[in-house]
């Protein structure tokens, strides 16, 4: 049992997204395009850092705008 977690650790998350290709395409050639390298992985990866940043930076500028922020309201 040891052993088998001192292998996950030393093969990083590559491991695991072969461990989870094989979980889910059991029964399919191991040579499936799925599990291999994919083009547009790192561009799609990027979008999503991307779109993570821009979600953060509208978070943090409503929560500035809401408390710190002059009152726009028309009394």
């Amino acid at each position: 049992m040891i052993d088998r977690h001192a292998r996950a650790d030393r093969r990083g998350h590559s491991g695991h997204v072969l461990w989870l290709c094989r979980l889910l395409l059991q029964g399919r050639d191991h040579r499936d395009p799925l599990c291999g390298p994919q083009p547009l992985a790192g561009f799609a990866f990027a979008l999503l850092v991307i779109a993570a940043l821009f979600t953060s930076f509208y978070s943090w500028r409503l929560i500035f705008m809401t408390f710190y922020g002059k009152p726009r309201a028309s009394a």
